[in-house]
């Protein structure tokens, strides 16, 4: 967490575990806690686990020219990413934050704060959700991405 907190995150840091890269190597955002939760480690600062905390960064991210992975699936293969003429993927999920609850603040920036619903879209709209149960954005670019919170998840006494 600290080389995080020192560089921002990058695309591709030298000494980080890589947790998979379906979509090439990127930086992989969501836009539902649950999704980024499924990813988090606990830490203590040296390493080791004590079962009572987590930590999330809550980032703005520049999607710029997005590309649709549901309506043009090229299938999960890493080579084939980023799209030409693209800044980002966008691989939607089923469950997103209810958009009626979207709140649009400086420049246009976009935060989700609704409760999550299910999308009811037909098989015939174009859309493939596969296994993805939530949305994941994946950014290609380290200045793409701007950590703007740190935070911590406890529970237990």
């Amino acid at each position: 967490m600290l080389s995080i907190l020192s560089s921002g995150l990058l695309v591709t840091p030298m000494n980080a575990v890589a947790t998979g890269k379906a979509f090439g190597n990127g930086t992989y955002t969501a836009d539902v806690f649950e999704k980024s939760f499924n990813y988090t480690y606990e830490w203590t600062g040296y390493g080791r686990t004590n079962g009572k905390g987590k930590y999330l960064f809550l980032c703005d991210v520049a999607l710029g020219r997005v590309f649709d992975h549901n309506k043009d699936g090229r299938g999960r293969r890493a080579d084939l990413y980023p799209p030409r003429d693209s800044d980002s993927v966008a691989v939607l999920g089923g469950e997103v934050p209810d958009p009626l609850c979207t709140m649009r603040i400086d420049g246009g920036l976009d935060v989700p704060l609704g409760p999550v619903v299910s999308m009811n879209r037909d098989r015939g709209s174009g859309y493939f959700f596969g296994w993805w149960g939530h949305s994941e954005f994946i950014t290609y670019k380290d200045s793409q991405t701007a950590l703007r919170y740190l935070v911590r998840l406890r529970w237990g006494p």
